[in-house]
């Protein structure tokens, strides 16, 4: 399957999570690993064989600090092993026509298996000791599994031209190396970071400064706007108010209201020291003023606003004669 859930089950089995994360790896072709890498055939007779072009290498957490970077060793699966019937134990090889591809000619290589030698010291002392013993010999030390089955493809065969299956022969890296990434090709996995006890985050933040706030005459407003017959805050059912809100809390306003006429109706004078002022929805002379537009013109010592103020008066009937 191609789904990344079962590329997680096959690559990163068993406890390989905790020997990858959170680390990153290349796969580095090189000209000395073209001429002298070397492998194990872990799954066949576990034997270290020549004729493979990349180096294996582990990064630590930080891929740019070299300090700690070291030489993994790679087993090799060969075709023979996948089913293939025309494959080359002697080398790490591309072979087949992939069926994870949809086209003709894409064959895929070699599995490997991505370990660790016993001694993880920075450079390549551990795969050199591993290594020692000499193609056709078992590896001297350990291997652990980090990576599993990782390959890479072909993508329509590269060299161009010809059938896979008609050339009846694998494309292994000794006789046609041009099929394989060109010499200085790196592959980087990147894994996961995430965070542990020992990750510290520093911060720092400008200090807190006082800013007097300047009074903004814009703020200023009625409320309900409109006046539809009632206002929650009316305490008896012949109280007819409206709020001004936001007016300055210091110094003197002047709210005066006019009709669309532009006749004055009511001028209030604002210094309670509070921000609102009411209404009574009067005019000058104390009488109830009509249903209609107002505008309400409120004079600060910071400047001006202009509200519009709609008023629908309640019907009003009277009970006794």
């Amino acid at each position: 399957a191609n789904d990344m859930e079962s590329f997680y089950a096959r690559v990163f089995r068993g406890s390989n999570f905790s020997r990858s994360i959170p680390n990153d790896f290349e796969m580095r072709f090189t000209e000395d690993a073209l001429a002298n890498g070397m492998g194990y055939r872990r799954f066949n007779d576990s034997v270290l064989m020549g004729n493979v072009p990349f180096e294996l290498w582990a990064l630590g957490p930080n891929p740019d600090d070299t300090s700690d970077d070291y030489r993994m060793l790679p087993a090799i699966l060969n075709g023979i092993g996948l089913g293939a019937a025309e494959d080359n134990l002697d080398a790490f090889d591309l072979w087949g026509d992939d069926a994870s591809s949809s086209s003709d000619n894409d064959p895929s290589s070699d599995w490997v298996y991505w370990g660790n030698p016993d001694d993880m010291s920075p450079g390549s002392a551990g795969y050199d000791a591993w290594v020692a013993p000499g193609i056709g010999n078992e590896p001297a030390g350990g291997w652990t599994e980090v990576f599993a089955r990782t390959r890479i493809m072909n993508w329509n065969r590269y060299l161009g031209g010809g059938d896979i299956f008609d050339d009846g022969a694998a494309l292994d890296s000794a006789a046609a190396e041009l099929a394989m990434p060109e010499v200085g090709t790196i592959i980087r996995w990147i894994t996961n970071k995430p965070n542990t006890i020992a990750d510290r985050f520093a911060f720092s933040t400008t200090s807190l400064d006082g800013v007097t706030l300047t009074y903004d005459p814009n703020t200023i407003n009625v409320w309900p706007n409109p006046y539809f017959a009632y206002n929650p805050e009316e305490r008896n059912p012949l109280q007819r108010i409206v709020t001004f809100t936001h007016l300055p809390e210091t110094g003197s306003a002047s709210i005066r209201i006019f009709n669309l006429a532009g006749q004055l109706v009511k001028k209030i004078a604002h210094s309670d020291g509070t921000q609102y002022e009411v209404w009574d929805l009067t005019n000058n002379f104390n009488i109830p003023v009509a249903s209609g537009m107002y505008i309400a013109h409120i004079e600060t010592g910071s400047g001006d606003q202009i509200l519009k103020i709609a008023v629908v008066q309640p019907e009003e009937r009277l009970d006794v004669y």
